[in-house]
């Protein structure tokens, strides 16, 4: 075979092809996430999760912080206000910054434009040496053009490019569906302790009780009145960290309930309200969507049954007639 002007035997191929597989394999396992990362005990050097287990780590994860620096520079948003990754990584409760009052949860494999850019840099080249192998490989044994292998790369890299984006945009959408469920139990909740309190005692008591992402956003707005003396804050950065429609409304009406001194029990009334319905709509939604996937799937195994049935016959007789039986 001839690959850019030089012979090369067809074992001593293979043989190469081999190698770069396990290479490649060896190097996707050790730095594939686990399930529990190191972002909770984040160091000043912040280090990112898809290297965190390979020898010289720190050194390996400085390289890749730069590059998702100087990628930032390069490609970011240039607006002044928060990047669309930001929004959604506070969303997916990922974004830890100074002056965060927690940080992320512990599966974030990125957690903030710096990282963001890294984990970019680093899906895009174990992305595209995958595809340029693939392509390697089509062109030793199929005889395709050598520039297959190029195209392979760029297109297989392309895909490991957009994956960060792909895996917050899915994390943000189950963070903010699973505070649409919460809050058609923790709004109502939150109305009954309003009943013999004042809106800040009630937001106390529901951030002492146990519960998922909304009773966590609450503990961040007992937090910050703590600190401010005022609702105000930590109401409007609720609204800033969810992308949710129910989360936005509760901050806004309850923070209007709290500063003009309106009805507190009669607006918490209309959330819990609004809540149970939104959570009842979105329950049917999923429940929709998984009977139309049941469906899909029952079709289509019932559809390569009967094909095998069909043609199974038809292709044993070929067979036999092949084999001169």
């Amino acid at each position: 075979m001839n690959l850019f002007g030089v012979v090369i035997e067809g074992w001593v191929a293979a043989g190469m092809a081999s190698v770069a597989l396990g290479l490649l394999t060896i190097f996707m396992t050790l730095t594939a996430p686990r399930k529990i990362g190191r972002a909770q005990t984040l160091t000043e050097r912040e280090e990112i999760t898809l290297f965190k287990d390979l020898p010289a780590s720190d050194s390996l994860s400085a390289m890749v912080l730069d590059w998702g620096q100087m990628f930032e520079r390069l490609f970011g948003e240039k607006s002044g206000g928060p990047t669309k990754a930001e929004i959604l990584m506070k969303a997916a409760g990922w974004w830890w910054a100074p002056g965060e009052l927690s940080k992320p949860v512990p599966t974030a494999p990125f957690w903030n434009m710096q990282t963001y850019w890294g984990a970019k840099v680093v899906y895009t080249l174990m992305y595209g040496a995958a595809g340029a192998l693939a392509g390697l490989v089509a062109t030793m044994f199929v005889g395709l053009p050598w520039f297959v292998l190029l195209g392979a790369g760029l297109a297989i890299g392309v895909v490991g490019f957009l994956e960060p984006d792909s895996q917050l945009t899915k994390a943000a959408r189950a963070r903010q569906n699973l505070i649409t469920l919460e809050m058609g139990f923790k709004v109502p909740e939150l109305w009954t302790y309003a009943m013999t309190h004042g809106v800040e005692t009630s937001l106390r008591l529901l951030a002492g009780r146990p519960g998922g992402p909304f009773v966590a956003e609450t503990r961040r707005v007992v937090a910050l009145y703590d600190v401010h003396g005022s609702l105000a804050p930590g109401l409007e950065q609720m609204a800033v960290r969810n992308t949710g429609e129910q989360v936005r409304e509760f901050s806004t009406q309850l923070r209007m309930a709290a500063e003009r001194g309106g009805r507190l029990l009669e607006a918490l009334n209309v959330l819990a309200e609004s809540a149970r319905r939104a959570m009842g709509r979105y329950v049917r939604e999923r429940t929709g969507r998984n009977l139309r996937a049941v469906r899909g799937q029952i079709m289509t195994w019932m559809g390569a049954l009967i094909f095998l049935l069909l043609l199974g016959p038809i292709a044993l007789l070929i067979v036999e007639s092949l084999m001169g039986g």
